[in-house]
Parts: C-alpha cells; structure tokens; sequence
C-alpha cells in the first residue's frame, strides 16, 4: 500500500508593504519588516536584504 500524502498547508494571504516594499501576512497590523525602524535604518535594512538576495542568486548560479 502506497504511503498517505499530506498535503502541504494552503499559501498564507499576504500585503505589499507601502513603505519597504517587502511582503508580510495580512493578519499582521503593522509591517513585520520596517514599522520599528527609522528612515535611515530602512535604507540599511533593504541595503542588506538585496544584497542577501544577489548572494543567493550569485551561489544557484554555481
């Protein structure tokens, strides 16, 4: 008998942030990734996140 297949959870409904671009769930109020964060620490914030990013893509490209 073949072995039972659970399937994977359904996708969580998500919202682009207005602010930082990045995606977070709707059930959140605020903005997971920037609300805390001043203008200065956003740029540093997203400066590292594509940079983390093109890291990624530069090691799949191997």
């Amino acid at each position: 008998m073949p072995p039972t297949v659970i399937p994977p959870p359904p996708p969580k409904a998500l919202k682009t942030c207005q602010r930082c671009g990045l995606q977070s769930s709707v059930d959140e109020k605020d903005c997971t990734h920037c609300t805390d964060l001043s203008d200065r620490e956003l740029h540093t914030y997203l400066r590292k996140h594509i940079d983390e990013q093109q890291a990624r893509t530069n090691l799949a490209g191997c």
